[in-house]
């Protein structure tokens, strides 16, 4: 809303897990052992991203600035150079 107010440098850290458990059900064909059970499978995913912000902040689209938002933004630019 005030035009002397822009992010310098803006990112967020992004952290997911995900587990994923599998159980067999059905027959095993199984003739040895103690358990007629497999054993539960549970596979983990972890992703962690990094998400660069705009100057005017986070999920603002570059094309969707307007024409003095990317005035600001070209100012800044020429200024940092």
């Amino acid at each position: 809303m005030i035009d002397g107010l822009v992010l310098r440098y803006g990112y967020i850290m992004e952290h997911k897990v995900t587990r994923r458990t599998y159980y067999h059900r059905g027959p095993t064909n199984l003739w040895w052992g103690e358990s007629a059970f497999p054993a539960v499978l549970t596979f983990v995913t972890e992703t962690k991203v990094r998400r660069r912000a705009t100057p005017f902040g986070f999920g603002v689209a570059e094309d969707s600035l307007s024409p003095r938002q990317n005035a600001i933004v070209a100012a800044l630019g020429l200024s940092r150079t």
